[in-house]
């Protein structure tokens, strides 16, 4: 037979300090209690319990626990507050250790939640607050995400999960003050701190606004081996970016585009000048400054290195640097203001500044100039001698230069042509020694070769003299400009 024990607590005037209870076992049913006419009601397959404290002035209700009830597990306030001291152990089988304030467990093994903030209904209201955090140290934090084995896993999701639509959140993340975000790897080298975009990939992955003289709005460091900021546009047929190390910036574009107009860009530096700015304002798209401090060896120091190659069939062309303006009497597209320019690539006339470590190539370059002003000093300097034999001279072969030092012979050299005639060349032959003769169409070199002297005559020079030649592609004859 089920025995039903009713508890009725009573205010008397005898002064309590609260109602106590012993018993090794208390069973009671569920009876409802009608506050306002203090009769029991209900049955206990009908009503839920009720445990109230029916006290005119507000009483809290406490359970307690420990040595003889020293400790208060659980109070319940005259608002209807609870303080719960734990640890707390929500779900079956979960037991929260000492150092923790509350441990859920349980959770289903499929689509289970363990905590959920619903905040439907609220426009300026937070879902979760962690106060006070501190100096937290290297391993502890305001909220720690952490995983049995490496690799597996999300630690924090922004928006719907996997396979849904993914609402978009007005704000992802906003951090004010302090470093906003810091990823140390597991293993040095090793990891990736931040990837954006999966198999849908954002309209931009970062976008970064500062303000001031001296804010940045991305620094990116690397060790001496590594890429400051890595930049690639790619085709689906790339998928490997080169290993260029060393580097502060890399700016990488491929593509296969059967396109005929196609343009690629590796990297492009781009400044726009608005507003009312005076003539001190300057404007630069791209800026390359090296400095080198050795202590022992300082090397070789470029600021800007423009490289090309075209070795595809058809049309192709290779063009290392390309600079151009608006058209203006105020427009420059190339200004050289400091030390001396070096065109061309002759090692054994590269300039003391460089070295054959630095410029590799000897082949023989020109220089192509469709409008020049001079307005220093021009020097021409005479790079290759050269000897005549005495008697007729057939086709000779002059070195590279403007000035050519010729020795030529007391008994005469004649000079009947010059083999290496190319379009517009311009040669001064300076006679050291001897006597040059100049022969005006003569056979003895082929038709290409031969100089043509007005009226058809002979021109003798002689020591310290020296005749100007000019080759004509129109009738691919040397024609006499000058002779002193």
């Amino acid at each position: 037979m089920r025995q039903t024990i009713i508890i009725i607590l009573l205010v008397i005037s005898v002064p309590v300090y609260c109602q106590t209870l012993s018993t090794g076992r208390l069973i009671i049913s569920g009876t409802g209690w009608d506050g306002v006419s203090g009769a029991l009601i209900g049955t206990a397959e009908t009503t839920p319990l009720v445990i109230a404290n029916l006290s005119p002035v507000g009483q809290p209700i406490r359970l307690l626990g420990g040595d003889n009830g020293a400790t208060t597990a659980l109070e319940i306030g005259a608002a209807a507050d609870v303080w719960i001291r734990g640890p707390l152990s929500v779900g079956q089988f979960t037991g929260a250790g000492l150092q923790e304030i509350m441990r859920i467990g349980s959770i289903l093994a499929t689509n289970g939640i363990g905590l959920v903030v619903d905040l439907i209904g609220s426009s300026t209201s937070t879902g979760l607050v962690v106060r006070s955090i501190g100096l937290s140290g290297s391993d502890n934090a305001g909220i720690i995400l952490q995983s049995v084995a490496n690799g597996f896993g999300t630690g924090m999701r922004f928006g719907g999960p996997t396979g849904s639509g993914r609402p978009v959140l007005s704000t992802g993340i906003d951090i004010t003050g302090g470093v906003g975000v810091r990823y140390n790897a597991l293993n040095s080298g090793t990891g990736t701190a931040y990837e954006i975009g999966g198999t849908t990939a954002p309209l931009k992955g970062i976008e970064v606004t500062t303000a001031g003289a001296a804010n940045a709005g991305v620094t990116a460091k690397a060790n001496s081996n590594g890429v400051g900021v890595i930049g690639t546009s790619l085709s689906g047929s790339y998928t490997v970016i080169p290993a260029t190390m060393r580097t502060g910036v890399h700016g990488y574009a491929a593509t296969n585009s059967n396109i005929g107009s196609d343009t690629i860009v590796g990297t492009l530096g781009t400044t726009v000048r608005g507003g009312s700015g005076g003539t001190a304002t300057t404007s630069i798209g791209i800026l390359g400054r090296t400095t080198s401090s050795g202590t022992s060896h300082a090397g070789t120091a470029i600021g800007v290195v423009g490289t090309a190659s075209a070795n595809s069939p058809g049309i192709a062309n290779a063009i290392g640097g390309f600079f151009t303006t608006e058209p203006s009497s105020q427009s420059l597209s190339l200004v050289a203001i400091g030390s001396d320019n070096f065109l061309g690539s002759a090692v054994h006339r590269i300039p003391i500044a460089l070295s054959s470590s630095t410029i590799t190539s000897n082949t023989l370059s020109t220089t192509f100039l469709y409008s020049t002003d001079i307005s220093g000093t021009l020097q021409l300097s005479s790079l290759t001698n050269s000897v005549l034999a005495v008697g007729a001279n057939d086709d000779v072969v002059l070195g590279p230069g403007v000035i050519i030092k010729v020795t030529a012979q007391n008994l005469v050299s004649q000079l009947t042509g010059i083999a290496n005639g190319t379009i517009g060349r311009l040669v001064t032959l300076l006679c050291v020694n001897g006597i040059i003769r100049v022969m005006h169409e003569n056979v003895g070199s082929i038709a290409a070769n031969r100089i043509r002297i007005p009226n058809g005559l002979t021109i003798d020079i002689g020591a310290e003299g020296s005749i100007t030649l000019w080759y004509d592609s129109e009738i691919n004859r040397w024609r006499t400009l000058n002779v002193e």
